[in-house]
């Protein structure tokens, strides 16, 4: 299993996979239930890559950010134990390198209700993260 930290590194290992790649993204603090998706993963492709990034952008002032469980050993243990090619872990300055993405997603509507009602920007920040790590491990 490679572990890569840099936008460079990430995209040298990427480049190697051939066939099929499967992404599953995480915020880590894996568990049993990332274990099944990314066994799940394996079988519809050819390699696997997992990213483990806890996106800042899904945090509002006063949220638990800093709380947030960061478990990157037992998350690289599990993602070898099942066999992932690949684990992208950057921090916030890789993926958002001029410290604000230049680009965000908005969910409009949607992001004001269910959990956006009690949590403002919550799902911008989620869908803003996914389109990025979706462009960098493309």
């Amino acid at each position: 299993m490679i572990v890569v930290e840099k936008r460079s590194d990430l995209a040298a290992a990427r480049e190697a996979m051939t066939g099929r790649v499967a992404v599953v993204m995480t915020m880590g603090a894996l568990h049993e239930g990332h274990a099944a998706l990314l066994r799940a993963a394996a079988r519809s492709a050819d390699s696997v890559l997992a990213t483990v990034f806890v996106n800042p952008l899904q945090f509002g002032p006063g949220e638990d950010l800093a709380r947030y469980p960061r478990t990157l050993a037992a998350d690289l243990a599990l993602c070898e134990r099942e066999g992932v090619d690949v684990v992208f872990t950057p921090t916030p300055d890789v993926v958002y390198p001029d410290g604000d993405p230049v680009v965000r997603v908005s969910a409009g509507r949607l992001g004001e209700v269910f959990e956006g009602a009690s949590r403002p920007g919550h799902l911008d920040g989620v869908l803003t993260v996914v389109l990025k790590l979706m462009q960098l491990t493309r």
